[in-house]
């Protein structure tokens, strides 16, 4: 366990992503890195990087499956919500759907498991 309280912090994190995915267009600040890499995207990235190595660190506290089958859950559950939550946009004031910010999340969940597969390996051999 890497975390102390990784189901909370998971959850609280959850709720974080979609409270900020969900507010209206007019509350969210537009940021764009030499017009290339937009503030937008590296956000999605990383709150789907932390969300992913949260969930997986709390699978595997439960002691229940393999670091495997963790990793799959994760990716079903961390992608599912990103998905979930990128469809609501379309509906919210000033928001809309944005293939590519699924995109970003994806990467983002795939990075954060990554990472904590490094973590975890490091913190063995320590």
């Amino acid at each position: 366990m890497l975390i102390k309280y990784p189901g909370l912090l998971a959850i609280g994190w959850t709720l974080l992503i979609a409270t900020l995915t969900l507010l209206p267009g007019s509350t969210i600040d537009r940021f764009n890195l030499w017009g290339i890499l937009s503030f937008d995207k590296v956000g999605h990235w990383g709150l789907y990087f932390i969300l992913s190595f949260l969930t997986v660190n709390y699978l595997s506290t439960l002691k229940k499956y393999n670091n495997l089958v963790n990793s799959l859950i994760t990716i079903l559950i961390v992608t599912s919500l990103g998905i979930a939550l990128e469809l609501l946009q379309g509906m919210i004031p000033g928001r809309n759907f944005d293939f590519v910010d699924m995109i970003f999340n994806i990467a983002g969940t795939i990075t954060g498991l990554i990472v904590y597969k490094i973590f975890t390996n490091f913190s063995q051999v320590i």
